[in-house]
């Protein structure tokens, strides 16, 4: 229901405002229409410029979870690394999407970049903060950096301690991720969920491991 409002209002706004072959190539990608991208394509369309709404029709397709769209527009050339206007690639909108795993899985395996940072968060800084394990294990075992940082010093770790995601905080730690790690605030994954004010559904959780965690790794260097 969600999405369809969504897309009824981006048809309307386009209806109202825009007449062009981008905005067409926009809404097609947008509900999977691959007859009228195929029409379009024909006619001359560009896959990779980005149409009035900041975005080539490979992120519309991929961040609304429409994978005949995404597959269509791969094998017809497009650019599986173009950038919207604020950074985003095709993987970050499949990974806050809604087909999400099918769409990340797709766009890796055509060599998409993992660790692209846009508005300061990874595809598996979203996948943290989401706490959505199997999108973690994708995109780990595609190379993602575990304790890539963004500008403010946060990383994965940082993120899924932020939003409270215990089994997300245990997958990363047992992968590798850095729990002494600091972001610019000199804080550390267990200080952030100690900071979070309102301390609810997993946050005592995620404290308790991390420091049981901690301690054992302090012992183990003592040692």
């Amino acid at each position: 229901m969600k999405k369809t409002l969504a897309l009824m209002l981006t048809a309307l706004m386009a209806a109202s405002v825009w007449g062009s072959e981008d905005t067409r190539m926009y809404l097609a990608a947008m509900k999977g229409d691959v007859a009228v991208m195929q029409k379009l394509i024909e006619a001359g369309a560009d896959l990779n410029t980005p149409d009035q709404f900041g975005g080539p029709p490979l992120l519309n397709a991929a961040g609304t979870g429409e994978m005949e769209a995404v597959k269509f527009l791969l094998m017809a050339g497009a650019d599986v690394n173009a950038k919207d206007k604020t950074g985003f690639t095709a993987l970050h909108k499949a990974t806050m999407g809604e087909a999400e795993l099918d769409a990340v899985r797709l766009l890796l395996a055509s060599h998409a970049q993992v660790d692209v940072l846009a508005h300061g968060v990874s595809p598996l800084m979203i996948a943290a903060q989401q706490g959505h394990l199997e999108l973690l294990r994708t995109l780990l075992a595609a190379g993602a950096n575990i304790n890539l940082s963004n500008e403010y010093g946060a990383t994965a770790l940082m993120k899924a301690a932020e939003y409270g995601r215990l089994e997300g905080v245990k997958l990363l730690v047992d992968q590798g991720a850095d729990m002494g790690r600091k972001d610019h605030r000199g804080q550390t994954a267990l200080d952030i969920a100690q900071s979070v004010i309102v301390q609810k559904d997993g946050y005592p959780k995620v404290i308790a491991y991390l420091k049981e965690k901690q301690g054992r790794s302090t012992q183990g260097s003592i040692k």
